[in-house]
Parts: C-alpha cells; sequence; structure tokens
C-alpha cells in the first residue's frame, strides 16, 4: 500500500493546513512544506500528526524517509 494513499485515506489531503505554517504540499502528499513562519517543531508535529493518524487508521506505522539530525519525530 502506498504511503501517500494511506496518508490521504486518514484524512490528510493534499494541501492540509493545520493552521501553523506547516502544511503538506497541494501538489504531493507525502512533502511537507513550511509556508515561510512554520518552526521545526511544527514542521515535526505535522508528521508525527500524521503518522499517527495513519497508524490509528491502519494500523500502519509510517517512518520518516529524510534522516533527521539533531531532532526526533
Amino acid at each position: 500500500m502506498p504511503a501517500a494513499w494511506l496518508i490521504e485515506h486518514a484524512g490528510f489531503g493534499k494541501g492540509y493546513n493545520p493552521g501553523d505554517g506547516a502544511r503538506i504540499s497541494a501538489k504531493h502528499t507525502l512533502a511537507l512544506v513550511n509556508a515561510g513562519t512554520a518552526s521545526t517543531a511544527a514542521l515535526l508535529a505535522l508528521a508525527g500528526e500524521i503518522r499517527d493518524g495513519v497508524r490509528g487508521a491502519f494500523g500502519v506505522s509510517l517512518a520518516p524517509e529524510p534522516v533527521l539530525v539533531g531532532v526526533t519525530l
């Protein structure tokens, strides 16, 4: 099952925006973007929210693709 499908069907579609400057790209579900005002903490919180939402909806644990340096998700 593709991660993008899981994310979208867990309620995090393209353009999902929790309102803190971090959002999912309007073009690709797997890309998180900074609208210019998001902190690292906001981006990590969004990634965690998505990971937890997918786990809750499908029982699948997603792992971050980039190597995180100096922070944890």
